[in-house]
This record gives C-alpha cells, sequence and structure tokens, in this order.
C-alpha cells in the first residue's frame, strides 16, 4: 500500500515513531488555535500590468500638455517604432517637429531632396520647445502631479524590471 508516494515501509516506521512519542509522555506540537495565526497576503503585480500604469500615466500627461500647448508643432506623440537593426518594437514619444524632421531625412535618402538632420532641427527648436513645457506646467497644476506619477510609475517598472531579472544574464 502506498500513500501519497509513502511506502507501506516508511508509513509504519512513521506511526511507529509517533505513537512511541505519545506512549513515552512526550507532547507533540499541536497546531496553534486559528485565532493565534497571522494571515499574510502577498500582492504581486506583473511586470506587466506596472509598465501598462506606466504607459497610462505618460498618455495622460502627454495628453494635458498637448491641450495646453499652443504650438502644434511641440506636441508629444507616442508610437510603438522598430530600429534599424531590430525586430523589436519600442514605445518612443517625440515632439511632432521631430517626427516630422525624421520623416523629411527619410524622404532625402529616397528622393535626394536635402534635409537638415533632425537633432540640428531640435537644437534649434530646444528653447521655445523648454518654454512651451513650462509654460504648460505653470498653467495647470495637474501638469506637476502627472509628472509625477509618471516618474513614479516609471520607477516603480524599473525597480520591479531589476528586481526580476537580477540574475539572468540577458538585458535589454
Amino acid at each position: 500500500m502506498k500513500v501519497k508516494g509513502l511506502s507501506t515501509t516508511t508509513l509504519s516506521m512513521l506511526l511507529g515513531l509517533f505513537s512511541s512519542a505519545t506512549m513515552a509522555g512526550i507532547e507533540m506540537a499541536s497546531p496553534p488555535p486559528a485565532s493565534d495565526v497571522e494571515e499574510i497576503t502577498v500582492v504581486g503585480k506583473r511586470l506587466s500590468e506596472i509598465k501598462k500604469q506606466y504607459i497610462q500615466a505618460e498618455d495622460q500627461l502627454y495628453a494635458l500638455y498637448n491641450e495646453l500647448n499652443t504650438e502644434d508643432d511641440f506636441d508629444i506623440h507616442c508610437a510603438m517604432e522598430t530600429h534599424a537593426g531590430s525586430k523589436l518594437k519600442q514605445r518612443v514619444c517625440k515632439p511632432v517637429f521631430f517626427a516630422n524632421a525624421e520623416a523629411d531625412e527619410a524622404k532625402e535618402m529616397l528622393t535626394g531632396v536635402p534635409a537638415l538632420p533632425p537633432e540640428i532641427i531640435a537644437k534649434q527648436k530646444a528653447e521655445k520647445y523648454k518654454m512651451a513645457m513650462l509654460n504648460a506646467i505653470r498653467k495647470d497644476p495637474r501638469m506637476f502631479k502627472l509628472i509625477r506619477a509618471r516618474e513614479e510609475r516609471k520607477q516603480q517598472y524599473e525597480t520591479s524590471y531589476k528586481e526580476r531579472f537580477k540574475d539572468h544574464w540577458f538585458a535589454f
């Protein structure tokens, strides 16, 4: 006879030890009463859920910024993009003027019509872009709260990611 992987011999031996201890007057420890047992609940989130919350916070921030910002060229849009030499898509958020400059650069490669590199355009517009962002923050106190929420979610995601993959040899 087997009981959950134990042979009859092993089961008999364990029962024999138990009854010997009981007959010898050794008190066996009994489980504590239910009221003394502390219940611990472990709540864990999937990494994908944490990332989703981070993306939602980022989307809320940029939606409000785009609403408050008066210059459409400085609106920020996010999209999934694949970089050259990779098949992995990544979320990239950038202002409209930079996305347009990248598109112009790509057209230049195809048509030969010269275009300024996106980096130069970014440097040219950097000061005005920075002022547009600061004006939006000053205009609406929700902006600061959303920036803070986005940064907290980002930190939570990065910390969780590092913790979950700390002993793995691969890195993204």
